[in-house]
C-alpha cells in the first residue's frame, strides 16, 4: 500500500513538473513575442524618423480676411483681399514653421471684397484710395506662438504684434491693426460719414471702430519621400 502511495504522488510530481515547464515554455514565447513586437515597432519609428518631409507654399488655396466692426454694439463686417502676395524667402521648408522669419508679404487694398460690391466702391474710394498699398515682413517667431512684423502702409512703418497657429497643412496668423496707429483715422471717419446709416445702430448712432482685425490663412502641400 505504502508503495502504491509512492507511485501515485512521483506520477503526480511528474505531472506538476511536466506543467511548470509547459508554464515556463509558454512564458518565455510571450516574452518573445513581445519583444519582437516592440523591435517592430522601434524600427518603424527609426523609418518614420528618417523620412524627410517639405512644405511647399499654396497660394490659390490661401486668403487674407478682415474684419471691420461698425455700430455701437460693434457688429463685424468680414471680407478678404482677392490680390495679394507672399513671398517665401526658403524654396525648401522642413516645417510650416519655417516660412515665418523674413517671409514678405504684399497686399492690393483695391481687392477689397466684401460679398457687396457697393460697399466694396465705397470702402476703396473713401478709405483705400489714398493709403496706398500694404506690404510687410515678418520680423520674430516665438515659441510661445506670438511675434513680430514690420508693416508698412500709407508711408508708415511700424511693428505689428501677430499671433501664430500650425493647424493639419495650414498656417494661421492673426493681427489688429489700429487706424490712427498708421494715420488712417481720417480716411475711417470720411468712410463713416459716408455710409452712417449704414454704420448707424438701433440707437441711432453711427459709428466706425478703430481696429481692424486680420487673418491669414497660408496653405501648404506636404512631399514626403
Amino acid at each position: 500500500m505504502k508503495n502504491a502511495v509512492f507511485v501515485i504522488f512521483f506520477a503526480l510530481t511528474l505531472m506538476g513538473c511536466a506543467n511548470n515547464s509547459n508554464s515556463t515554455d509558454q512564458g518565455a514565447q510571450d516574452q518573445a513575442a513581445t519583444k519582437t513586437d516592440t523591435n517592430a515597432e522601434e524600427q518603424h519609428s527609426k523609418e518614420n524618423d528618417n523620412v524627410k518631409c517639405i512644405y511647399v507654399y499654396q497660394r490659390d488655396s490661401s486668403e487674407v480676411r478682415w474684419t471691420a466692426y461698425k455700430t455701437t454694439s460693434k457688429k463685424g463686417v468680414s471680407g478678404i483681399f482677392d490680390n495679394f502676395l507672399v513671398k517665401i524667402p526658403k524654396d525648401t521648408l522642413w516645417s510650416m514653421k519655417e516660412a515665418i522669419p523674413h517671409t514678405k508679404f504684399v497686399i492690393a487694398p483695391s481687392s477689397v471684397n466684401s460679398g457687396n460690391e457697393g460697399r466694396d466702391a465705397k470702402l476703396v474710394k473713401y478709405f483705400f484710395k489714398t493709403l496706398g498699398g500694404i506690404s510687410g515682413q515678418f520680423q520674430t517667431v516665438g515659441e510661445d506662438g506670438n511675434g513680430t512684423m514690420q508693416l508698412i502702409w500709407n508711408g508708415m512703418d511700424q511693428v505689428l504684434p501677430y499671433s501664430y497657429e500650425i493647424r493639419d497643412d495650414s498656417l494661421f496668423i492673426k493681427a489688429t491693426i489700429n487706424f490712427a496707429k498708421w494715420r488712417a483715422d481720417k480716411n475711417a471717419a470720411a468712410l463713416n460719414n459716408a455710409c452712417k446709416k449704414l454704420h448707424s445702430g438701433k440707437d441711432g448712432v453711427s459709428k466706425l471702430w478703430p481696429d481692424v482685425d486680420v487673418k491669414a490663412k497660408i496653405v501648404f502641400k506636404k512631399y514626403c519621400g
